[in-house]
């Protein structure tokens, strides 16, 4: 019989579908608006718009991706300027073509200053009070495929020093595991989107739980993608600080060794900033 965590999963469709994301086993916020950091072409914001019909802030270069933090562990592959978002290289383009896909699967158009894309590397575009400035709402849900860990930490302290991220808000990871996976080390919140995470929980007494993915150990013979999925269950106060990845470094072996998604990264080449 699949666990909770399988259970949720299987639900999601990992991998190709959100809809997963307010399964009835754990309260995710009623009302909020959407975050995507890393839009590049679109694609997956496409697919968040169809299942949370809300506000969605999009935030990119749009000109790829910027510089790694210096000491960082990165992919060779992952170089200033990479995904430039499928030639798309400016944020009016790409809000054309995701009102135009959104329009085309759904059959509706956005409304009105439902999509605001913000063009800029993180320390530039995301300023402390743009969240008052700009009318943004609590997250109910935080898209990071940004890859970088200097990008996922710029986007994490400001969305808590914003207060946009409170119990219920759910935050997904498309590059949890590309690190750990290509350098081969179970050690998984050392390095990239992982590390980003734990230090956001550790600064901020977060506690957040593993809702999808391999974020808590698998049950044997259930295989899922890379990507992960959290909800943040407390704040503050008194809350002892958790990321939600429960994985010993056995259990990320055993997952690494047998998922698809991870052997496709083990291919890429891990490098030292």
């Amino acid at each position: 019989m699949l666990g909770l965590h399988e259970q949720v999963c299987k639900r999601v469709g990992f991998g190709n579908s959100f809809s997963g994301l307010r399964h009835r086993n754990f309260k995710s916020l009623d009302t909020g608006d959407l975050y995507q950091f890393g839009v590049a072409g679109g694609g997956t914001l496409v697919q968040l718009l169809r299942i949370h019909n809300t506000t969605a802030w999009g935030f990119d270069t749009f000109t790829g991706l910027p510089p790694e933090q210096k000491g960082e562990l990165s992919i060779k592959d992952w170089k200033p300027g990479a995904f430039r978002g499928n030639g798309v290289l400016n944020a009016s383009g790409v809000h054309e073509l995701v009102a135009r896909k959104v329009r085309a699967a759904t059959g509706s158009s956005l409304l009105p200053g439902q999509l605001s894309l913000l063009t800029g590397t993180f320390n530039e575009t995301l300023r402390p009070g743009l969240a008052r400035e700009r009318g943004m709402r609590p997250a109910v849900y935080v898209d990071i495929d940004s890859d970088l860990f200097i990008s996922a930490w710029e986007a994490l302290d400001w969305l808590f020093t914003e207060r946009l991220l409170l119990p219920g808000s759910v935050i997904g990871y498309d590059d949890w595991w590309t690190i750990a996976c290509a350098s081969n080390n179970t050690d998984v919140e050392a390095h990239g989107e992982p590390r980003a995470h734990l230090l956001a929980a550790r600064k901020y007494q977060a506690s957040f739980r593993c809702i999808c993915g391999p974020c808590e150990p698998i049950t044997p013979g259930v295989a899922f993608g890379g990507r992960t999925y959290f909800v943040l269950e407390a704040l503050g106060g008194s809350t002892v600080s958790s990321s939600g990845f429960t994985m010993t470094r056995e259990d990320a072996a055993y997952w690494m060794a047998r998922a698809r998604s991870c052997g496709i990264a083990k291919k890429k080449r891990a490098v030292l900033v």
